[in-house]
C-alpha cells in the first residue's frame, strides 16, 4: 500500500486530531445548525467548491499567516474517515498540510485518488470538510450538499473578506433557499431582517 504525501495512516495521530477537531467543532452537526464551538464564532460565507479548488490555497495561506501557524489540518467527516476510508484504502482521508505547500500541490492533494479509485479523491468524494490550523484560531467548515461552507473566527478577527448573511440569500431566488438562508441567519444568530 502507498500512502500518498500527507495524509494520515496512524490511527495516534488520528485520535489526536479527532480530539483537537472535537475541541472546537461538533462534527455530527449539519448546516444549518452551528457547528462552531465557542470562542469561534461565523464571519463569512463562500460556496463550498471554491474550497475544494487550487485558487483556495492562497486563501488558506493567508489564515495561516495571519494566525502564525505552519500548518494546515484538513480534515473529512463524510465519507467517514474510519469505517469508509481507513477500511478500504488503509488511511484516513485527512491530512497535515504544510502551509507552504504550492497551488499545485494542493491541487494534487485534492485530487489524489486511493488505490486508482478516482471517485474516492477529495475533490470528487468529500461531502463535509473542516479545514482549520494548531492555533485554533480559525475554521473552515464546508458541506456539498448545501454547496456552502463557512469561515469562523475567534473574536471576529479580521481576516480576508468572505460574503456576508445577505450575499448567502441572494444566491438563489427560491422560497426553499430563502428558507433556509434565514434558518442559518438564525441559528448563527446573524441579523436576518434583510433576508426577507
Amino acid at each position: 500500500m502507498i500512502i500518498p504525501p500527507h495524509f494520515l495512516f496512524d490511527e495516534e495521530v488520528f485520535d489526536r486530531l479527532h480530539a483537537y477537531l472535537d475541541s472546537i467543532i461538533c462534527t455530527n452537526v449539519r448546516l444549518p445548525k452551528v457547528p462552531f464551538k465557542a470562542p469561534l464564532k461565523a464571519n463569512g460565507f463562500e460556496e463550498f467548491d471554491w474550497i475544494l479548488s487550487g485558487e483556495f490555497w492562497s486563501t488558506l495561506q493567508d489564515f495561516a499567516t495571519h494566525s502564525g501557524d505552519h500548518e494546515l489540518i484538513f480534515s473529512v467527516l463524510e465519507p467517514d474517515p474510519v469505517n469508509y476510508f481507513k477500511e478500504t484504502f488503509g488511511y484516513y482521508n485527512w491530512a497535515i498540510l504544510p502551509s507552504s505547500l504550492s497551488i499545485d500541490d494542493y491541487w494534487d492533494f485534492l485530487n489524489n485518488a486511493p488505490n486508482n479509485s478516482p471517485a474516492d479523491s477529495i475533490l470528487a468524494n468529500a461531502q463535509v470538510v473542516v479545514i482549520t490550523a494548531p492555533s485554533k484560531r480559525w475554521a473552515v467548515w464546508g458541506e456539498r450538499a448545501s454547496g456552502l461552507c463557512v469561515l469562523a473566527t475567534v473574536n471576529n478577527d479580521k481576516m480576508p473578506d468572505w460574503n456576508n448573511i445577505r450575499w448567502l440569500s441572494a444566491l438563489y431566488k427560491n422560497k426553499e433557499w430563502m428558507d433556509f438562508s434565514i434558518e442559518v441567519a438564525q441559528q448563527f444568530e446573524l441579523l436576518d431582517s434583510d433576508l426577507r
